[in-house]
């Protein structure tokens, strides 16, 4: 038992050197495709034939709609090609929240080779090379757990194949103090309780995107509008736009109020802090860098990535072993 136990601890000594020895040979895509196939691909595979999914040949898209179907984590992805002519086709891409959370500003990144001549219930936010970043249309910007939603585009040039890959790429930032001012004023207080506006300027020459904002506030706040109470723990509050308000525009104000009670009319909210979401950069959005550790497991995203392993996820292979401690103690991550 004590040999076999030797044993497999050397396989996985062994198996970690050759991941090590590697490194620099690329990363791989931790999604997973899951393509549907044409009408007659699929009456030839009912018949009996061998014929891979994953197998793509450009008579695979002759005159017949076809779909990819994109699994990432907590989110899935469905290109669907619902017309196509020479010169031309129509696509329906859907992005679907698989996970418990709401998926706040999306922004989707795609590979994609095709070129977009138009896009409706989205636009297109930055296109360089092969790689476009795709925006929500606003009313649309937030996707509860287990909803979708959908936007289209279209191409004028023959359809020659799926994106390659999706990333979900929003990220909720810390705003540079000078890049807005805080208003706090009471409208009215009669000892047991008050009402209080609160208004949030920009100063800045672009849009504040789904802003939060936490303050400590020694009163307690016991109903609001224009704005969610998120959570509120030993004084501190954390405030979430009501969604009609969720951006604020360059050199513009929004406002919430709120009733309360407890306290004197000398309280006053402090320590603010807003926050909005904002692209990531590329390096981010892709695990390629070298400075990041996105799981917080002790290997930076760009080391990840290079091993094969999910950048997003502190222990790969769900043994129990973070990856740092399984590259580390000679371990594969992968087993």
């Amino acid at each position: 038992m004590a040999g076999a136990k030797k044993a497999g601890k050397m396989t996985k000594r062994m198996l970690a050197l050759l991941l090590a020895a590697a490194v620099g040979t690329g990363g791989m895509d931790t999604g997973i495709y899951a393509q549907t196939v044409p009408a007659e691909t699929e009456t030839s595979m009912m018949a009996g034939d061998d014929v891979s999914a994953n197998e793509k040949t450009e008579s695979d898209y002759d005159g017949v709609p076809a779909e990819d179907i994109y699994e990432g984590k907590n989110f899935n992805v469905t290109f669907t090609l619902t017309e196509r002519w020479k010169g031309g086709y129509n696509a329906a891409i859907k992005i679907e929240n698989t996970g418990d959370d709401i998926i706040e500003n999306w922004s989707l990144g795609m590979d994609y080779s095709g070129e977009v001549s138009n896009i409706w219930n989205a636009a297109v936010s930055a296109h360089t090379e092969n790689y476009y970043v795709i925006k929500n249309a606003g009313w649309n910007q937030d996707i509860e757990a287990g909803k979708s939603v959908e936007f289209g585009i279209s191409g004028q040039e023959n359809f020659n194949g799926f994106p390659e890959g999706y990333q979900l790429i929003g990220q909720l930032n810390d705003v540079k103090d000078d890049a807005y001012d805080i208003d706090y004023a009471v409208s009215s207080d009669w000892g047991s309780g008050f009402t209080a506006d609160i208004s949030i300027k920009n100063n800045t020459d672009s849009t504040l995107e789904d802003w939060v904002l936490e303050f400590d506030f020694d009163r307690e706040i016991t109903e609001i509008w224009n704005g969610t109470i998120e959570s509120h723990e030993n004084k501190h509050y954390v405030i979430k736009n009501a969604g009609h308000n969720a951006n604020i525009p360059k050199n513009n104000s929004i406002s919430f109020g709120f009733k309360g009670k407890d306290g004197s009319k000398s309280d006053v909210p402090k320590n603010y802090e807003l926050k909005s979401y904002e692209l990531k950069s590329r390096q981010e959005y892709m695990g390629d860098s070298f400075e990041l550790d996105t799981d917080g497991d002790g290997l930076p995203d760009g080391v990840e990535t290079k091993l094969g392993l999910d950048y997003q996820k502190a222990d790969t292979d769900g043994d129990g072993l973070d990856d740092y401690d399984d590259v580390f103690l000679g371990f594969s991550p992968l087993l």
